[in-house]
């Protein structure tokens, strides 16, 4: 049987956003130690990095399917790819040897500068060798519309075990769903339609016999309809960070001790992400006072431990 799953709103709202100068990619860089991954007369075995990926693949199906448009409401939903191909999504490139960490920062720029192809399911991860110390590393990007900040790491977490993994076992077999005619498309959309007046019906007659909780929704609605829109009135601070961008991305990182940022969290309280924000916060002030800017808008802040 054919199968679809429509985008809902946020995730459509990542689609449009998306232009020449804007990718709505969520995106990470992680380098590791390539151990049993290199291969007796060198480089990394990256036939088996793809075999072990296959054979978890099952658990997040979405990485299997690709965009469909609905006719008539022009909306997206997310399909099984019948074309789709591992060998695409998992790619390898190497670093001239010995590759420091100002050549992967680059080579990671130009990664994310690039669009994914909306006609295959919207993900990459690129596996890089060459790295001096015999590391590699993992460059994953997946687009905002199929998974959050968080959710994008489910992929890494599948990989990734605290001890190396010499035997797996094999993927079970995937087939895919077929892909709806566009006539089941549009038939499915004008049975939506058609059913909004029933369940605009059915809302207004649950509003009638709970007047209070409506009339606490309705104020809750409104609250956050005001906030949007001065948000959207308000005029953002005039500062460096805050100019035309272009197609083109860098990419940079700032290495931490864990053991350390611990030890803030114990003697300060709070939590580990608190201790980063802190520090994220504190750089970007100590941006501005050494370009000279001061942000319009001052906002007083309470902080409370929990």
């Amino acid at each position: 049987m054919t199968s679809y799953e429509r985008l809902s709103v946020q995730d459509r709202l990542h689609l449009d956003l998306e232009d020449r100068d804007v990718q709505m990619q969520v995106a990470g860089v992680f380098v590791f130690e390539a151990g049993p991954l290199l291969r007796e007369n060198g480089g990394v075995d990256i036939e088996r990095v793809r075999d072990y990926l296959e054979s978890k693949l099952f658990l997040i199906p979405r990485y299997r399917q690709r965009l469909a448009w609905i006719p008539l409401e022009d909306h997206p939903a997310w399909v099984d790819d019948p074309s789709f191909n591992l060998q695409y999504h998992v790619r390898h490139t190497h670093l001239p040897v010995p590759g420091d960490e100002r050549q992967l920062k680059r080579l990671v720029g130009r990664i994310f500068s690039q669009h994914l192809d909306r006609g295959k399911p919207l993900w990459e991860l690129w596996v890089v060798e060459g790295l001096e110390h015999e590391r590699i590393a993992l460059v994953l990007k997946v687009h905002h519309c199929m998974v959050d900040g968080i959710a994008s790491t489910e992929l890494l977490q599948m990989l990734l075990s605290a001890e190396p993994q010499k035997s797996f076992d094999p993927p079970p077999v995937w087939l895919p769903r077929p892909v709806p005619e566009s006539r089941e498309l549009l038939e499915g959309a004008l049975r939506r339609r058609l059913a909004t007046p029933l369940e605009v019906g059915s809302t207004l007659l649950r509003a009638v016999r709970k007047p209070r909780r409506t009339l606490a929704w309705a104020q809750a609605t409104w609250e956050s309809l005001r906030l949007a829109l001065d948000a959207q009135a308000s005029t953002v601070s005039d500062t460096p960070l805050n100019l035309p961008i272009g197609p083109h991305r860098r990419f940079d990182w700032l290495g931490f001790d864990v053991a350390e940022v611990k030890r803030v969290k114990r003697e300060l309280g709070g939590t580990l992400n608190d201790v980063v924000l802190a520090v994220v916060a504190g750089g970007v002030a100590a941006f501005f006072e050494q370009r000279g800017v001061t942000p319009r808008e001052q906002v007083d802040l309470d902080f409370r431990v929990a």
